[in-house]
């Protein structure tokens, strides 16, 4: 009897696809079959891939757009041209994956091992790479405008016609070889002390950073972003911070008069004993902020002051027309010749001993 012939073997498709489909073999034998994240042609938008392993997979143009890939492991992966956009990635492995052309925007890479990768052209825009290791990878033409590179180890990158728009840096950062930071437009030195006076950083990504006696002087921090940010005993004076978010910020013994602050939120934020004579903070968010002993010979027109803290503060002279002082502390607080028209207060408001305000509105 002739031999049955063989089955024609099937052309195998990525070394990456073929491990997944024996894990997906193996998981449905033993009774634990989950969908495959890497089939082709399958959606990855907003795919929780958290500590998978996607080694060699070939995802060359996918969609992974907010995917969470945190502690994944893609060393080697062929995700080239693909959409990363907002993905977060900590702690990801990506060793030698070829990431062309990828577009890594807005991304959380933080502590990610990205050793020996390909990004050239790669779209990095916007991105947190603090802590990241780039060492031996390639950045060839790759955009890294408003990215953090905090304590990131670039060591032995190529950088060549690398972009660095508005990017920032501190001591921990290691550079290649021969690389001056120092001589790049638009790289900035983020760190206690830095020299910024006069700088561009509107709508800059300066979330924790420590600024500490830094000099922002006449500064553009315009709609910047400064959450949490370390601005103590900092010269923010003449700086434009209109609609910038400085909440929870440390700004106390700041020098910011003749600063624009109007509209800016600076809920939480620590302004003890700062300097803000004649500072525009019409429509400011200043909830719950600490302003104790502060210079506050300023403009709060229509602002929200509740549950704000101003004991001792100096308020003479400040307009507080239609402001919200609902539970704010003013003991001890001068109001020499304040302008309280059309103000907002309740039985929480604490005023200053012997002061009688006008009726709230």
């Amino acid at each position: 009897m002739p031999r049955r012939p063989r089955r024609p073997r099937r052309n195998p498709r990525s070394t990456g696809y073929v491990a997944a489909k024996i894990r997906e073999h193996t998981a449905r034998k033993n009774g634990r079959a989950r969908p495959n994240p890497v089939r082709r042609g399958r959606s990855l938008r907003d795919a929780d891939l958290r500590g998978r392993d996607l080694r060699r997979v070939d995802l060359i143009n996918a969609d992974m757009e907010e995917a969470d890939l945190q502690g994944a492991d893609l060393r080697g992966a062929n995700l080239q041209l693909a959409n990363l956009a907002a993905v977060n990635l900590r702690n990801a492995n990506l060793g030698y994956a070829r990431l062309r052309g990828v577009d890594m925007s807005e991304a959380l890479v933080e502590n990610a091992d990205l050793t020996g990768t390909d990004l050239r052209g790669a779209y990095l825009v916007d991105s947190n790479f603090t802590g990241a290791n780039f060492s031996q990878s390639n950045l060839t033409c790759a955009n890294l405008d408003r990215v953090m590179l905090y304590q990131a180890n670039l060591k032995g990158a190529n950088l060549a016609e690398a972009t660095f728009g508005m990017a920032f840096y501190d001591h921990g950062t290691v550079w290649p070889e021969g690389f001056d930071p120092s001589t790049v437009e638009q790289l900035y030195f983020i760190g206690p002390s830095t020299h910024l006076s006069n700088a561009d950083l509107r709508y800059a990504n300066l979330s924790e950073a420590n600024l500490c006696w830094a000099n922002l002087s006449n500064a553009r921090l315009d709609g910047a972003n400064l959450r949490g940010a370390y601005l103590s005993a900092a010269d923010l004076r003449s700086a434009n911070l209109e609609g910038a978010n400085l909440s929870d910020a440390d700004l106390s013994g700041a020098a910011l008069t003749w600063a624009k602050l109007s509209r800016a939120d600076l809920r939480g934020a620590n302004l003890s004993g700062a300097r803000l004579r004649d500072v525009n903070l019409d429509e400011a968010d200043l909830s719950g902020a600490n302003l104790a002993g502060a210079d506050l010979r300023a403009s709060f027109t229509d602002a929200n002051l509740s549950n704000a803290i101003l004991r001792d503060a100096d308020l003479s002279y400040a307009d507080l027309s239609w402001a919200d002082l609902t539970g704010v502390d003013l003991r001890g607080a001068d109001l020499r010749e304040a302008e309280l028209d059309d103000i907002y207060y309740d039985n929480t408001t604490k005023w200053p001993r012997g002061f009688t305000p006008p009726p709230s509105r």
